[in-house]
């Protein structure tokens, strides 16, 4: 018999997916078990992927309504994916995360109890006790988030790459959707910026990044680089105007995972 759907969940937990059947169920039931003695839904939002990743998940939760599977066959890419389970949510707190293993599930209970004391609260790599298992990818992202992003846009975020957040939902819902929900992880940057301009109070937690158990990664690194740093340059050019997607960063069926 299906678990009956919690009227007003705590919290919202937003998994963007594509191509990750390996991954999800595990991740599912392990952050069912970190949320333990909290009201939540899980949204999982698949950019209909080739694996069939969104059926294996329905398949695995079919008795459980707090599992939600969306199948999402336009406007796909992952900011979008994230922006479509923002605009289905119904929890006081919107958690989202990467659905590879990457983002560890054993923090999000650290995440719920700091939301206690900000508006929101963000996984931060370069926080003492947090890191990667990747040495080259932990110091290039530090010095690209430290030594460029942070100094540009002014914001005391350390990790600004991160992706890995909590935020109060009446706080999101009074940013603007059409500027910050486009491109791929370069949304996080425009969501800091937004969500300070409204006031957002924000504390980072140390997280450690783990390493995928199954699968390949979906990003591709000149790319990103590419999109990541000409956001951040728009964002300090043109503060208080309206942003516009970097140049290829938002086109229809974009991977992410």
């Amino acid at each position: 018999m299906p678990t009956p759907q919690v009227a007003s969940p705590q919290v919202s937990l937003i998994l963007p997916t594509y191509n990750e059947a390996h991954n999800i169920v595990p991740l599912i039931q392990e952050l069912k078990r970190h949320l333990n003695g909290v009201s939540h839904e899980i949204l999982l939002m698949d950019d209909n992927s080739p694996d069939r990743t969104a059926q294996v998940a329905e398949a695995a939760f079919a008795d459980d309504s707090t599992v939600q599977v969306h199948i999402r066959v336009r406007d796909r890419g992952l900011a979008k994916a994230v922006r479509e389970g923002v605009e289905r949510s119904r929890g006081a707190y919107v958690l989202v995360m990467d659905s590879d293993f990457n983002h560890d599930p054993a923090i999000v209970g650290r995440l719920v109890e700091l939301s206690q004391h900000a508006d929101m609260v963000i996984g931060s790599r370069f926080c003492d006790g947090g890191g990667m298992a990747s040495r080259w990818r932990y110091h290039c992202s530090r010095l690209y988030s430290n030594w460029f992003v942070r100094p540009l846009l002014g914001m005391g975020v350390r990790d600004n790459l991160c992706g890995y957040y909590l935020i109060r939902r009446d706080r999101l819902m009074r940013l603007p959707y059409d500027e910050i929900f486009h491109g791929y992880g370069d949304y996080f940057f425009r969501l800091l910026w937004h969500a300070r301009a409204v006031g957002c109070s924000m504390i980072e937690t140390p997280v450690f990044y783990r390493q995928r158990p199954s699968g390949r990664s979906k990003s591709n690194l000149p790319v990103l680089l590419f999109s990541y740093t000409w956001t951040v340059l728009d964002l300090w050019l043109h503060a208080g105007q309206p942003r516009w997607p970097a140049p290829g960063s938002d086109k229809p069926d974009t991977p992410h995972g």
